[in-house]
């Protein structure tokens, strides 16, 4: 646990931009009221503050509000992203007095040697399949660095990682759509049409083609079986109509 002494390089937080999270004053908080509209303004208040009190650092800053929750797929509140990196050391309570925001909501840096990619990754969820991905462009640095040069420099490496962790999601969720085949839940059509059921049709065919061919088996046994004990009698219709009427869409 962080103290009032550690101090830090790299710092990141995230805020909903709500003015009850903002010791701000109320000119400043009145901003929120249209998130939209002051998006440049509310980023702009940040980078101030932060220049009030801090000589020299680079930060990456934008506003998050195309996200949605991975639970019901309700919008996600609208929030901001910061990255920081100073040229020497801060603590979290200095930094919280700054910003207006409560010591809680930052975050210290993270172990491994990846830690200042993944964040500043993270600001564009770049390596994140699941979230909304936003575009660089809306990455505001004032000047503190070139935000753009370096996601051209990573930009093929954070791909590459969102198709890993796409590839583990899939993997992860394989049996759970094995299951859906199984009870018939899931269909063949209902793989090609999403794109994530698609993504994991693509990287498990083998398995996924097994579940549907057996089902598929096991549902004309079946009904085979309840002909044979007359619990439905068997139809059939004649279709006829010139070429190209529509014969085969309608027996579809």
């Amino acid at each position: 646990m962080a103290t009032k002494t550690d101090r830090y390089k790299i710092l990141s937080f995230e805020q909903q931009l709500k003015a009850k999270y903002w010791d701000w004053d109320i000119n400043k908080t009145k901003l929120f009221e249209d998130i939209e509209l002051n998006k440049d303004s509310i980023l702009e208040e940040i980078y101030n503050r932060l220049a009030s009190s801090y000589e020299d650092f680079a930060t990456g800053m934008i506003i998050h509000d195309k996200d949605v929750s991975g639970i019901n797929d309700l919008p996600v509140y609208p929030h901001v992203h910061v990255f920081i990196e100073f040229k020497g050391k801060t603590s979290i309570s200095k930094l919280s007095n700054v910003l207006g925001i409560e010591p809680q909501f930052i975050k210290k840096p993270s172990r491994g040697p990846h830690n200042k990619d993944n964040l500043l990754a993270y600001l564009i969820h770049a390596k994140n399949p699941d979230k909304h991905m936003y575009d660089p462009k809306e990455v505001k640095t004032f000047d503190t660095f070139d935000y753009i040069k370096y996601y051209n420099l990573k930009s093929q490496e954070w791909i590459n990682r969102k198709a890993v962790v796409k590839r583990k999601n899939s993997n992860l969720s394989l049996d759970y759509i094995l299951e859906e085949i199984d009870s018939g839940k899931l269909k063949y059509l209902d793989l090609i049409k999403d794109p994530n059921l698609r993504f994991m049709f693509r990287n498990n065919q083998n398995q996924i083609r097994d579940a549907l061919n057996f089902y598929g088996e096991v549902s004309a046994v079946l009904r085979l079986e309840e002909l044979k004990n007359k619990k439905y009698d068997l139809t059939v219709l004649y279709i006829e109509g010139s070429p190209g009427v529509g014969k085969t869409y309608f027996a579809r």
